[in-house]
């Protein structure tokens, strides 16, 4: 999110370009729903209920998550993403 009211392209912080802001709310959006999913199993743990489905349905989206959101990132960002100094790029396989 920093970075893209850093950069600029055309004048204007890439952030302000509404495609940029659908992706960045879609990646908080995958983020916060893998995250719910999670915290729900985990209550569901908590109380001592069974978790099989719930458990595998929140690791199987946050792990999806998890290689989705790096990815459309470094998209946007030009490829900043896979520099060795920026410490996102340790999310993303090369």
């Amino acid at each position: 999110m920093k970075y893209s009211k850093q950069r600029k392209q055309f004048g204007k912080a890439i952030s302000d370009f509404q495609a940029i802001q659908w992706k960045l709310a879609d990646m908080a959006t995958e983020i916060e729903a893998a995250k719910l999913l999670t915290l729900r199993a985990a209550a569901m743990k908590d109380a001592g209920m069974k978790t099989t489905l719930e458990s595998s349905m929140a690791k199987l989206y946050a792990s999806e998550v998890a290689v989705r959101a790096p990815t459309k990132e470094c998209r946007f960002t030009a490829g900043t993403g896979l520099s060795k100094t920026i410490p996102r790029k340790s999310f993303i396989a090369t």
